[in-house]
């Protein structure tokens, strides 16, 4: 009589696995240091804030001590210091009915683009470099984009402003409704 060799066959994923038992918790282990090295190192420059927050066209708020503007037009998202570029502690409003910022104290005018029209400014607005994830708007505070020396043309609705009357006198003055200033 012959002799026949016989082995035993299993499937895979049963019986003996071919990854030593400590691969597992080694594995686990090691994902559990990168997520504590991700969240420590973290950029804490960046500010979330949900674009349910964020109105359409310009609002201001204060971002973490910093008075800035938020330009909103759909999905995309710009945030500009509220700062003249010209004097510290200046003063900066937006105006709904003409359709620019202005510095009140020396008239320096940006389009809502952030774009130099007028005044003693040194530039554009600065802003916060900002990135939409799905619903959420970031803010990366420890950065700032340096407004451009370029001049902007002052919108169809700033034409013929008589920038002598007083800013929100009232429902016809000069900047009616002015948003940013504080009382």
């Amino acid at each position: 009589m012959e002799r026949v060799e016989t082995r035993t066959v299993r499937p895979r994923g049963t019986g003996s696995s071919r990854f030593p038992a400590w691969l597992l918790p080694a594995a686990l282990a090691l994902f559990g240091v990168v997520a504590l090295l991700i969240v420590l190192n973290r950029d804490d420059n960046a500010g979330t804030v949900s674009l349910n927050d964020v109105p359409q066209g310009v609002s201001a708020r204060d971002l973490g001590g910093q008075p800035v503007f938020l330009v909103r037009d759909g999905d995309e998202v710009r945030v500009f210091l509220a700062d003249t570029r010209h004097l510290p502690d200046d003063t900066l409003w937006w105006c709904p009915k003409e359709q620019v910022f202005v510095g009140v104290e020396h008239g320096e005018q940006f389009t809502r683009e952030g774009l130099r029209i007028g005044g003693p400014s040194r530039g554009g607005l600065n802003e916060y470099p900002t990135d939409v994830d799905g619903r959420n708007l970031i803010i990366d505070t420890g950065q700032v984009i340096e407004g451009s020396a370029a001049h902007g043309d002052a919108p169809p609705e700033m034409r013929g402003a008589n920038f002598a009357e007083p800013y929100d006198s009232g429902p016809d003055s000069f900047c009616a409704g002015a948003v940013g200033r504080s009382d």
